[in-house]
């Protein structure tokens, strides 16, 4: 959940975040209130980090 984490830091530093609403425009709002994108996006990041590690060592050998 790396989105929600920076989105905390940006919250206790800033007091606030801002961020692209898909469709719409500028929105200032706090990631926490949409987990399914969230959650979504983790899930993609895993996926892509387990293929490029697979990859990695497959050149490797």
């Amino acid at each position: 959940m790396s989105a929600q984490t920076m989105d905390n830091l940006m919250v206790a530093l800033y007091k606030g975040t801002c961020g692209v609403k898909i469709p719409g425009g500028c929105v200032c709002d706090d990631l926490a209130d949409n987990m399914v994108v969230l959650v979504a996006s983790f899930f993609v990041l895993l996926v892509v980090s387990i293929q490029w590690v697979v990859a990695f060592c497959q050149e490797k050998a």
